[in-house]
């Protein structure tokens, strides 16, 4: 019976013994075939020279190893002409000449190291009892033939990093088939180029505004479309905006203090302020967090979870579940303690005596043995709701930085709380210059988003008549760039397939733990 089963799975062989061990099955088999043709002249031949033995390692069977222990005919050539005077029996289709494994196990193997690193294939082989370690993995992943690619049409081109800021290489993707095609050691003119020249049938390329880049399309492509990416052109005009605003610290800064002035007079005081003695001043937000403990205790007490709590006032799950918890307001931001809190008392009694300085207030502590910073001493004190210092000492409110407010100014209305819109409010009041910025600004990304290619002209000569050097700086590149921004603007295609395809990349990269080179990735990354 077993004799039946295993010849079934043994193409040309018939089986004679098959042994069961502990951890592996050995099959003895021997072959069927006739005749077997000359490797060289092709004439079939039925004489057998002498035998010979094969032992190759085949698929495993549940939880036991297979080894296979063949035995093989060496043949005569009956054609007296052929150089060759005997040959060995061969079967391409089921075990190689000299393999040691056969080939469905061979690629078994290779579809699992390029699913995961050699290492992780090896242990998973150990586990199926297949004997192979990770330098025969990546063996066979380096002599894996990549599959035959049909000339592209539409590309998009970027490059990815070798290390970080020295060394980088190129990915090309195929638009139009959704799969990387090539994969470039480096990111130069020349090596780009060449890539061009071995494939004419392109006719567009997505690229950044990398300068290499345009002129190897130049050279190499130059009757191919050049679109630039959408996202890379956002990109830019939100860093252009940084920069402006890089120069605008004092700005925010007033803009901030506004802020915190309007909740001042805004905030309601129904309850009188505790005397600073007892460590419990109310800052700001502390009748509002007495509100939300008492709205989660009056929710839980109708036995909503968690989760529906979290949803209905809605704050995060997480907030919910240290409220329904807590008999007092929790103390804002959470378990995390302030260095300072452990001189509390002796920074009451410093304010109490009329020191209102956090600086002196600093100093004073510092002799009794306290070794944090000046800011968590500031982070105590206005935890505890103290109006500290003189005009000049006070704590100013945390102005936006220049990221932020260049994402205020651009980002969609949806998208900002009131105290960002009321940001932009006042920015775009007080200062001229900052509401043209958020006008061009806008009407960029508006463009960009629609696709609006016959704005593009208007748009540059509008911000080369502004008053806004930055972004002057930005529209002059974009004219140098003018072709390509256009069709970026004209055409569906992009290169946000590329980003994908590089975060892929970067995957496979770290998982083989830089063990192998550049033409093992190239053969994991194009293998797919």
């Amino acid at each position: 019976m077993l004799k039946s089963i295993f010849t079934s799975l043994l193409p040309g062989f018939s089986v004679t013994r098959v042994s069961i061990g502990t951890d592996d099955v050995s099959i003895h088999a021997s072959t069927i075939q006739s005749s077997v043709p000359c490797p060289d002249c092709q004439v079939l031949s039925w004489s057998t020279h002498s035998y010979y033995f094969r032992t190759p390692h085949d698929l495993a069977i549940g939880d036991f190893g297979v080894r296979l222990n063949l035995t093989l005919r060496r043949m005569k050539c009956l054609n007296h002409t052929c150089p060759r005077k005997t040959f060995v029996e061969r079967m391409p289709d089921f075990l190689p000449l000299h393999a040691q494994r056969t080939l469905r196990q061979t690629r078994f193997l290779k579809q699992l190291v390029f699913e995961v690193n050699a290492t992780a294939a090896a242990r998973i082989c150990q586990r199926q009892r297949i004997r192979v370690s990770a330098d025969t993995l990546n063996r066979i992943a380096y002599r894996t033939d990549l599959p035959q690619f049909p000339e592209p049409r539409i590309i998009g081109i970027d490059d990815w990093a070798k290390r970080k800021g020295v060394d980088y290489g190129t990915l090309i993707v195929d638009l139009e088939r959704h799969r990387p095609i090539a994969l470039l050691p480096n990111r130069t003119t020349e090596c780009v180029k060449e890539w061009l020249l071995a494939h004419p049938t392109v006719d567009m390329v997505c690229r950044d505004r990398y300068s290499d880049y345009i002129e190897a399309i130049h050279q190499g492509a130059p009757a191919a479309v050049q679109i630039t990416d959408r996202w890379h052109l956002l990109r830019n005009q939100s860093e252009a905006v940084q920069r402006v605003f890089a120069g605008y610290g004092q700005e925010l800064q007033d803009v901030a203090n506004r802020l915190a002035n309007e909740q001042i007079h805004e905030e309601p005081t129904k309850q009188p302020e505790p005397p600073i003695s007892s460590g419990k001043a109310y800052s700001p937000q502390r009748s509002a967090r007495e509100k939300l403990l008492q709205d989660v205790k009056r929710l839980a007490r109708a036995g909503y979870s968690n989760r529906q709590i979290s949803k209905m006032l809605p704050v995060h799950r997480e907030t919910v579940a240290r409220y329904r918890e807590a008999d007092r307001v929790p103390v804002k931001g959470g378990m995390k303690p302030y260095t300072a809190a452990a001189y509390e008392p002796q920074v009451l009694q410093l304010w109490e005596e009329g020191n209102h300085s956090p600086k002196k207030i600093y100093l004073e502590i510092k002799k009794m043995g306290y070794q944090g910073s000046l800011s968590s001493l500031y982070r105590l004190l206005l935890h505890l709701g103290m109006n500290t210092g003189s005009p000049q000492e006070r704590l100013q409110p945390r102005r936006l930085t220049a990221r932020q407010a260049a994402w205020i100014l651009t980002a969609p209305e949806q998208k900002l709380n009131e105290y960002q819109k009321r940001s932009r409010e006042l920015l775009c009041d007080l200062y001229p210059e900052i509401a043209q910025i958020s006008l061009l600004a806008n009407r960029f990304v508006q463009m960009v988003k629609e696709r609006k290619a016959d704005e593009l002209k208007a748009w540059i000569d509008q911000v080369k008549k502004s008053s806004v050097p930055k972004l002057k700086t930005f529209a002059a590149g974009l004219e140098a760039d003018f072709l390509a921004v256009h069709a970026a603007l004209s055409h569906e295609w992009s290169n946000g397939q590329l980003e994908g395809q590089i975060n892929r990349l970067k995957v496979i990269k770290r998982m083989m733990y830089g063990r192998a080179g550049f033409d093992l990735l190239r053969n994991r990354v194009l293998y797919h």
